[in-house]
């Protein structure tokens, strides 16, 4: 309605008016945008940073993209399960072969400190 009358017109469009549309969704999303600009938005984020986002982070760098296989919400659902399944056990192999490096260096340390032997031997 104002396209015809305005001075920039041609900048901005081609043809004889311009369209502008919004995502339905973008009011929510502006709302998001303003709580996490107050305190505690901020705060919350910052705890996501560190708890969330790097599970997302390396399933993506695992699979190059999160591109799921199957399609429909339980299907998909499920795929996505399976692989925080495997993010979850890849965190738990960690732990468990640092605990055995740990303890292989503590065995290391106390044998070398007692003037012994050292022999390798596989942990119970």
């Amino acid at each position: 309605e104002e396209c015809g009358s305005c001075s920039v017109r041609a900048r901005c469009t081609n043809g004889s008016v311009r369209t502008v549309t919004r995502d339905g969704r973008e009011g929510l999303m502006a709302t998001m945008r303003q709580k996490l600009k107050t305190p505690e938005g901020k705060k919350t984020y910052q705890k996501r940073m560190y708890t969330v986002e790097p599970v997302f982070g390396n399933i993506q760098g695992d699979r190059g993209k999160i591109i799921l296989s199957l399609r429909g919400r339980v299907k998909v659902k499920g795929e996505f399960l399976l692989m925080c399944l495997v993010h979850n056990i890849k965190k738990i192999v960690r732990k468990v072969c640092a605990a055995m490096m740990t303890l292989a260096e503590m065995r290391l340390t106390r044998t070398q400190n007692a003037g012994m032997k050292v022999v390798w031997a596989q942990p119970a």
